[in-house]
């Protein structure tokens, strides 16, 4: 396995591999590297990489992608923005251009997020990750029965996808449904191979559906005393407001997990009764002045 250190001298290596000559095998090779470059973090390799690409053929929607994302990672929103925009006016249909500006878009756009998941799903119907993410969108928004039946769509097409049961059970909790979102979670959560993440997923639907001293068992199992009254702290902090069914709160609701395999470090709240008739409880993220301010708070989230 190569290490980060290493990504520099693949780049080199790979961009003078055609001695002039930019051949379709040395472009996808280009992408797969740029593409490995974003999962190890390194999204300025990866940036830099794509923009090779781009200088060679500009029209490269893969490279734009990945020039996009890069951008996303490095704080540069404005480029970023643009340049998924571009993807997708050159290929509308593509899947991958339309899940990367959809979720780009998640915390300050959630409709048109839920746009361009939709149009991902018109191009494969049993997409997981687009209907997961179709969930978050709908749960940003406050429609929490929309959400929940994409959630639901998405566990029919991938039953072992950990994201999309994690986030159709905060939903639930959402919902008032505690009981159900704890049955989903903690088979998951109780595996020999649950991740400490799963672990405090699990703590946070136990806090929302009221369930506060089985999250703290939970949680002093697996963190030091000061961090389990922190973490207890953040899960009841925010406040929780009603919000109708078709009507979205005026900040963003329920911090559901945006990437397919990421889960949600912090649900806020708690909720151990159904909400009055046509309204449902939110959870607020916070009041935030900015685009930056919002997609920093959501890579942390996250």
């Amino acid at each position: 396995m190569h290490s980060v250190r290493t990504l520099p001298l693949v780049l080199t290596l790979l961009l003078a591999a055609c001695g002039g000559q930019y051949s379709e095998h040395a472009r996808k090779e280009d992408d797969a590297v740029a593409q490995a470059a974003l999962n190890a973090g390194t999204p300025g390799a990866a940036l830099e990489l794509a923009d090779a690409t781009l200088k060679r053929h500009p029209g490269d929607v893969d490279a734009l992608i990945h020039r996009g994302l890069a951008m996303t990672e490095l704080g540069r929103l404005d480029e970023a923005r643009q340049t998924l925009r571009q993807a997708v006016t050159l290929q509308p249909r593509n899947e991958q251009a339309l899940l990367a500006l959809g979720r780009f878009q998640l915390p300050v756009d959630p409709a048109g997020a839920e746009a361009n998941f939709e149009s991902a799903l018109k191009q494969d119907s049993v997409n997981a990750a687009a209907l997961n993410d179709l969930g978050i969108a709908r749960d940003l928004q406050g429609h929490h029965v929309d959400a929940e039946a994409a959630y639901r769509a998405a566990i029919t097409a991938q039953p072992n996808m950990t994201a999309a049961r994690v986030n159709l059970a905060w939903c639930l909790a959402i919902l008032g449904q505690g009981g159900e979102a704890i049955r989903l979670v903690q088979p998951l959560a109780n595996a020999p191979e649950a991740t400490l993440k799963v672990k405090q997923d699990y703590a946070a639907v136990l806090v929302m559906a009221g369930k506060r001293e089985e999250a703290q068992n939970i949680l002093a199992a697996n963190l030091p005393a000061d961090e389990v009254a922190r973490a207890l702290d953040a899960l009841t902090l925010a406040r929780i407001a009603p919000a109708s069914e078709t009507q979205a709160s005026a900040a963003p609701a329920s911090p559901i997990m945006a990437a397919e395999t990421q889960a949600p470090t912090q649900i806020i709240g708690s909720n151990d009764a159904p909400a009055a008739s046509g309204h449902v409880p939110t959870v607020q993220l916070g009041a935030l002045d900015s685009e930056a301010a919002a997609q920093d708070k959501w890579q942390q989230l996250s």
